[in-house]
């Protein structure tokens, strides 16, 4: 006979299955000596505390976080909200990071690898944003200077002896 809830098989002088703990409808008492029946709910008790139903995982959260790394890493040109999204993506993932059911498994690598390339991106991209901008900055600053005083490297000595 089967387990009416996992599908495990289980004898008739089983008390509870072996495998969910569920009680076994079909329980017939083993003919035996009392110490021995004993013996045997004893250790039925403790394999049913050692062997917990499993439970199921939930996919939306894993499917989420991937989604979120992959759109992070097509728009880590823009810094720093491909940045934030790369981490969220990361943080969603890490109560996942121990399941091994097949499907959960696949995602919070695929989205671990994911994230982690889109915050490397993102993270250059910020710095090559800053220095543009510092550029761009001294650039017009010397092209202001220029207009007025003629001389740009003279503009550009007297800009950096202020800052140094």
């Amino acid at each position: 006979m089967f387990c009416s809830t996992c599908g495990t098989e289980v004898k008739e002088t089983d008390k509870v299955c072996l495998a969910c703990g569920q009680p076994n409808e079909n329980y017939v008492a083993p003919e035996a000596p009392e110490a021995e029946v004993v013996e045997e709910v004893a250790a039925e008790e403790v394999v049913v505390e050692a062997a917990p139903a499993a439970e199921k995982v939930s996919i939306v959260k894993p499917i989420v976080a991937l989604a979120l790394s992959a759109l992070a890493l097509l728009g880590s040109y823009s810094g720093l909200i491909s940045l934030i999204m790369a981490i969220v993506a990361k943080v969603l993932v890490k109560p996942y990071k121990e399941v091994t059911e097949k499907p959960v498994s696949i995602f919070v690598k695929i989205t671990n690898i994911l994230s982690i390339v889109t915050i490397i991106l993102s993270i250059l991209s910020i710095i090559i944003w800053v220095v543009g901008f510092i550029i761009a900055f001294v650039g017009a600053v010397a092209g202001a200077g220029m207009a007025a005083s003629g001389d740009m490297f003279e503009m550009i000595e007297d800009l950096f002896s202020e800052f140094m």
